[in-house]
């Protein structure tokens, strides 16, 4: 697929020379720095665009001017489980494009895998210079100490010394077996460069290197923002570049690429930092020329430019697929790495601090930092840093954030009514049952005592019946058969009187044992609930939990008496 013109807020690549612009004084001026010293350090804050001056400058420049073999190098953070060395990273690098090993240096020493041999192989291989190029170089400072000294002594033995120790001693043993030719190739000194790019605030840590390499500081070369004119250049000719591009060659309208400079620049008052440039140059020609198909860009286009960055944000946001993981990136980023204030202040956070206080993978943490989002920094020990990766980005991100908790306090406190409303439907629920069983006990009581008063009203005629069976045995004697039926009808009356009244307690019983269980099950139901809710810290659940307990307790209790009255 073709590229686009603009990289974005990424880097510059050597493939994107031809649109690399808006750095030619400074290209010359590093170039014959690089040229003339040893070692140079380009330093500048971050986001200025040092590894873009690099890749798409400095790299392709000197490989058609001058006779040096670039080599890049990124030593990236240091981590525990991290066997790679500093000296281990830099020789393999050179050694991938390395000739074939020299025989006759391998019998002088074997197996000798330093620094100073590579380049010796090298140099008598090809003959260029050898440019060693460290981007990132505060990197090398979250290694070991003991591994820091190594790296840079293997590089002080490159500068400082003509022929190692080692390498004399084998002189003296072995000198018949070299010629002269031999002798020659040995004695010649390397043609080393080395050039490493830091930011500015980590200017410090190289003082670490002093004791080894005592004029590592001694050629220093500062970035700064792209001046107005150089910020125009960066904009217009990429536009008109021929070349084989996503989109057609285009153009800026005067008012339009006024207005563009007059925001970059804070109305002419400063310089242009790249990455604000590279985000809206990147967003038009996305937008306008690819997307609405036109070759000319318009002041209206760039009318709101913060809005534009705000969508940049956003929109990165978006293409993280999975809703979870593109909250837990919004939250870090608009409340761990963003502060308000006037003006805002970006923080940063280590990636064991990101990983323990947000749930964030390093596989999302890479994402971020491949969206732009998020700038990976070695920090002071293992592993890296975070933090957004210009200051731009505070504005809009703190916006943001306001806007999201407000969503999240309306969803909040749409669900708190949700919740109140379903409690209270609950309570209401609760209290109807209690009213019901209540009246389903009453109704039992009201039972039982009507058929007591049955019973005693069966008993009474029993009695009478006796009684006028007997008086009428004493005044009728000739009648006493039929009193003696009588009675023994009567008898009969009040066995069936009194199994009736034994059935009707027996019944009554039975109904309130098990109401009584039922109960004391409701009773301990509510009970459990009462220590979720307490546990939980929900007054108004346990002010309904105690009332339901205590309306159940009493039913209980009238339960039991009940239950007592029918023995």
């Amino acid at each position: 697929m073709k590229p686009f013109r603009y990289p974005g807020p990424q880097p510059f690549t050597a493939e994107q020379k031809n649109v690399y612009f808006g750095r030619s004084h400074e290209l010359d001026e590093l170039t014959r720095l690089v040229c003339r010293e040893p070692w140079v350090v380009l330093y500048g804050k971050s986001g200025l665009g040092k590894s873009s001056l690099l890749n798409a400058g400095l790299s392709p420049h000197l490989a058609a001017k001058e006779a040096m073999q670039l080599t890049f190098v990124r030593l990236h953070a240091w981590t525990e489980d991290r066997k790679e060395t500093p000296s281990g990273i830099v020789n393999g690098s050179l050694k991938r494009d390395s000739t074939q090993q020299i025989e006759w240096l391998e019998k002088l020493v074997p197996n000798d895998g330093s620094l100073w041999r590579i380049l010796k192989e090298r140099q008598i291989g090809v003959k260029d210079t050898v440019l060693i190029v460290f981007d990132q170089f505060e990197e090398l400072f979250t290694f070991p100490k003991v591994q820091i000294e190594a790296f840079a002594k293997s590089l002080a033995e490159v500068f400082y010394t003509d022929i190692p120790d080692r390498y004399r001693k084998a002189l003296e043993n072995k000198s018949t077996e070299l010629n002269a030719e031999q002798l020659r190739l040995l004695h010649e000194s390397l043609s080393l460069r080395v050039i490493t790019a830091i930011r500015t605030d980590r200017m410090a840590q190289m003082h670490q290197l002093r004791p080894f390499l005592p004029d590592i500081l001694d050629h220093l070369y500062e970035l700064h923002p792209l001046s107005v004119v150089a910020a125009e250049e960066a904009l217009l000719n990429p536009a008109f570049n021929a070349g084989a591009f996503r989109t057609s060659q285009f153009d800026y309208a005067d008012d339009a690429l006024d207005r563009l400079l007059e925001f970059l620049s804070a109305g002419r008052k400063q310089d242009i930092e790249s990455f604000q440039l590279q985000i809206l140059a990147e967003h038009l020609e996305k937008n306008v020329v690819e997307r609405a198909g036109r070759t000319r860009i318009l002041v209206a286009d760039i009318a709101d430019p913060r809005g534009i960055l705000e969508n940049y944000y956003l929109g990165k946001i978006a293409e993280i697929e999975a809703p979870t993981m593109r909250l837990a990136a919004r939250r870090l980023i608009e409340e761990g790495l963003a502060q308000e204030g006037d003006p805002p202040i970006r923080l940063s956070l280590h990636q064991a601090q990101i990983q323990k206080y947000y749930g964030i993978s390093t596989g999302l943490l890479e994402t971020l930092v491949n969206q732009r989002l998020l700038r990976a920094e070695a920090g002071a020990g293992s592993g890296y840093s975070y933090e957004l990766p210009h200051d731009t980005l505070l504005e809009p991100v703190l916006k943001m954030k306001r806007e999201r908790l407000e969503q999240e306090a309306q969803k909040h406190k749409e669900s708190e009514k949700l919740r109140l409303r379903a409690e209270t439907e609950v309570a209401q629920q609760r209290e109807q049952e209690a009213l019901r069983q209540k009246e389903e006990a009453l109704q039992l009581k009201n039972e039982a005592l009507r058929g007591r008063s049955r019973a005693r009203l069966f008993a009474w005629v029993s009695g009478v019946a006796a009684a006028l069976a007997i008086g009428l045995g004493v005044f009728a004697f000739f009648k006493q058969k039929e009193a003696i039926e009588h009675s023994e009808t009567a008898v009969k009356e009040r066995k069936v009187a009194e199994h009736s009244k034994q059935m009707a307690n027996e019944k009554l019983r039975e109904a309130l044992l098990e109401k009584g269980k039922r109960l004391e099950n409701e009773w301990e139901s509510a009970k459990s609930s009462l220590n979720v809710y307490e546990a939980a810290g929900n007054p108004r659940a346990i002010k309904n939990a105690n009332a339901r307990i205590d309306s159940l307790s009493n039913i209980i209790t009238q339960t039991k008496n009940l239950i007592k009255n029918t023995q």
